[in-house]
């Protein structure tokens, strides 16, 4: 499931970098276009800012590597020599998010829902990515933030667009502003939607670890709430 999310965050970056939405309305009206495709910007020069450096984030800071971009991680508990992953450049904790904010093309929450995290963006949090437009992508919580939020800071342009797979409430109301807002993807809660194949062998795999004594994948610690 973990590479199934990864697969949606990528897609979605490199379809907004080229342009791949547009094509198809081109397309559709049969208009070739070329100038409009030739300034795009390459992956490789853009920053992504991690919020939640678990197994997900860890995963999608090694393949946003992969395609040369500069990665900052943002967590909520200190991390060592040790435990820092190598694609990661930068970690911050959340109390330097604005930090991070304010560097980021990309910012990705894959936070979880905890008491600590519900609400970060909300406010004019979002403010702090007005030097560089950043695209807010979340694929973790909708209540980190509010449909409010999202909808003021690409308003104000302190948002340069938003890539949304999850909500405050969902689904998504048909009255939201959301849904015909320049710069917003809206998917229905699928990015980390996997394959029934690919759930049975993680079962299969869990039972085994059962079996055999070792060390359980996934696991949930219930004080810190994921």
């Amino acid at each position: 499931l973990i590479l199934v999310t990864v697969e949606y965050i990528m897609g979605q970056i490199i379809s907004r970098e080229r342009m791949f939405t547009r094509m198809s309305h081109d397309q559709e009206i049969q208009k070739w276009n070329k100038d409009s495709y030739i300034g795009y910007r390459r992956i490789s020069n853009l920053t992504i800012g991690i919020l939640g450096v678990g197994d997900a984030g860890r995963e999608v800071a090694r393949v946003c590597k992969s395609f040369g971009m500069t990665v900052w991680g943002v967590t909520k508990s200190h991390v060592t020599s040790e435990s820092a992953s190598p694609y990661v450049d930068q970690y911050r904790h959340l109390d330097d998010l604005s930090e991070v904010l304010a560097v980021s093309d990309y910012v990705c929450n894959i936070l979880p829902s905890t008491p600590e995290t519900r609400g970060i963006l909300c406010g004019d949090v979002f403010k702090h990515c007005s030097n560089k437009k950043s695209v807010f992508v979340n694929i973790g919580r909708g209540d980190v933030t509010s449909d409010q939020c999202i909808v003021k800071a690409i308003r104000n342009g302190w948002l340069g667009g938003a890539i949304l797979d999850v909500f405050e409430s969902e689904p998504l109301s048909t009255d939201s502003e959301l849904w015909d807002l320049p710069g917003v993807v809206i998917s229905p809660h699928v990015s980390a939607y996997g394959k029934e194949d690919k759930m049975t062998d993680l079962l299969v795999d869990q039972i085994e670890r059962y079996l055999s004594g070792s060390p359980f994948l996934y696991v949930i610690d219930w004080k810190r709430g994921y």
